[in-house]
């Protein structure tokens, strides 16, 4: 990584094509921790989500006849599978932001660097997403627009959570404040992960939805030998470690966008400032 320069100006075609430059570094240090602590996630998230949708045909087609079929519907798998998504969410940001921190700063980005500590901040991390997600949602109460404007300016918050170590209010006001005159750049990043994280999702879940769709024709998903079900599990859980990775590349995005704004802002500033008692 010693040719990879971190606090610099970047374009968006700078930040994306740094962002893969980035994993393609430092994928086996980066996908160790993931693999320990994020994937199991999602490995258990598929077979509980494959246990609740193997009933969710049934239990749609009774609603208004029992009342069972609403608490079926909404059962413990379904919480538990909430649960375990914001789990796995809040553990890759971490860890993605995380190994981004020790990198920049040129310190040892190995399995202990990077979960030493790391429980506080999943759990810290889970909350400041809960208060986003809300601040959010109000924002999209109020005719949609607003919604969006808050989501832009809220997007450093997990990078500044972790890379300058402010508690989760003082993360949100640095991100509102920071991306001030950089609000359609910050959206564009946005939109270009969002449409790579959608694509993959969709390359890897419509083969899976087609298989399923027709295995339920073919009534091997009712098959009491279960191996089909056990499958679609495997296939699901390996489409979400495959959709891991875009999520990661997201937080390698922002965070290197958060150095080019800060690099632009405050180091421009302070390189005037050096000049200036120099002369």
């Amino acid at each position: 990584m010693s040719n990879f320069i971190f606090k610099k100006p970047r374009d968006l075609g700078g930040i994306l094509s740094d962002t893969f430059l980035y994993i393609r570094q430092n994928y086996i240090s980066l996908g160790k921790p993931i693999l320990y602590f994020v994937v199991p996630f999602y490995v258990v998230q598929a077979f509980i989500l494959q246990e609740y949708s193997s009933g969710l045909f049934d239990s749609i087609s009774e609603i208004g006849t029992t009342s069972a079929s609403l608490n079926s519907l909404f059962g413990w798998e379904y919480f538990l599978n909430l649960i375990l998504s914001m789990v796995a969410v809040s553990a890759l940001s971490v860890i993605t932001l995380k190994h981004f921190k020790l990198t920049s700063s040129g310190k040892e980005n190995d399995l202990e660097h990077i979960t030493s500590g790391i429980f506080p901040l999943i759990v810290w991390m889970g909350l400041l997403f809960i208060v986003i997600y809300l601040s959010i949602t109000i924002g999209f109460f109020l005719f949609i627009i607003p919604g969006i404007y808050i989501a832009i300016k809220l997007s450093f918050t997990p990078a500044i959570f972790i890379l300058e170590k402010k508690d989760i209010f003082d993360s949100m006001k640095r991100s509102w404040e920071i991306s001030k005159g950089f609000w359609w750049i910050t959206f564009a990043l946005l939109i270009v992960i969002y449409f790579m994280v959608y694509f993959a999702s969709l390359a890897v879940g419509l083969p899976i939805g087609f298989i399923y769709a027709f295995a339920f024709d073919g009534g091997l998903v009712e098959s009491s030998s279960g191996v089909f079900s056990t499958i679609i599990s495997i296939l699901t859980a390996l489409g979400s470690v495959i959709t891991t990775g875009f999520y990661a590349a997201m937080h390698i995005a922002f965070a290197l966008h958060f150095y080019n704004i800060d690099e632009r802002k405050e180091g421009g500033n302070l390189r005037s400032r050096i000049e200036g008692l120099s002369d």
